[in-house]
């Protein structure tokens, strides 16, 4: 799902999933120039704890250096956010028959209580989106 960034407290926002900040960060990642371009006018990007961690266990997995998410991490322009009760409630509900799909869930329903657009490139679960909750890109 795309939506372009908006101004919160004057700043370009976006929120993002484990798709995008691989892309962002792996310059062989097919998305990599995508997300670049995507990326490039954000002022703000948000980030869930939960995308933090499976972008850490997708960096262990293929030999990726941490220190390039702990650069993210550590950025001004990241701000990283908690998950709470009603994420993980609302992921149990709209994912009791796609559980694979539970934490993209639970980081997409972290950037709708924030208020941020999200951004994935993960197509099985845009069409899960899409069929679940209605949503177009837009």
């Amino acid at each position: 799902m795309w939506r372009k960034s908006s101004k919160k407290n004057g700043k370009r926002t976006l929120a993002v999933d484990t798709s995008v900040l691989v892309a962002y960060l792996v310059k062989n990642d097919p998305h990599h120039q995508r997300a670049l371009e995507d990326l490039k006018e954000v002022d703000v990007l948000y980030v869930p704890a939960e995308g933090l961690i499976e972008t850490g266990l997708f960096f262990r997995r293929h030999g990726i250096p941490l220190e390039l998410l702990e650069s993210v991490v550590t950025s001004r322009d990241v701000q990283v956010v908690d998950t709470t009760e009603d994420d993980v409630i609302a992921a149990l509900r709209y994912t009791a028959e796609h559980p694979k799909l539970f934490v993209d869930y639970v980081i997409y329903n972290a950037s709708v209580r924030i208020g941020v657009p999200f951004l994935t490139y993960d197509e099985e679960f845009l069409k899960f989106l899409k069929r679940v909750r209605g949503l177009t890109q837009g």
